[in-house]
């Protein structure tokens, strides 16, 4: 059920993505952008949490924290486990890193 809920979110914040970026050209507004950015990565996050999920209720996996190090970790190994592509993981943390960078910047719409 949970493993579900999270595959819904990350739809939802995939076409908040799509919407965003299609307003972009209109607006010419570069936070448009940065929301946008943060809304791929949680649909990304929000993925891998569902597969996660889904392992543990198959009882396949531990239980583990709500934590992105951790949970990127059980991911990276799973992946191996079944010989897919690590590029996905790869691009979780390298935009976890961008969204840390600018944590000091948090757009605001007035």
């Amino acid at each position: 059920m949970e493993a579900e809920q999270s595959f819904k979110k990350s739809g939802e914040m995939l076409r908040n993505a799509v919407y965003l970026l299609g307003q972009f050209p209109i607006l010419r507004e570069t936070k448009l952008l940065a929301s946008a950015a943060r809304s791929v990565f949680e649909a990304g996050d929000a993925q891998m949490t569902a597969i996660l999920l889904r392992e543990k209720e198959l009882k396949r996996m531990p239980v583990f924290p709500e934590n992105f190090e951790v949970k990127l970790e059980l991911f990276k190994n799973w992946a191996a486990k079944r010989n897919l592509s690590q590029k996905h993981s790869e691009f979780l943390r390298e935009m976890k890193d961008a969204m840390t960078q600018t944590r000091a910047y948090s757009p605001e719409f007035v």
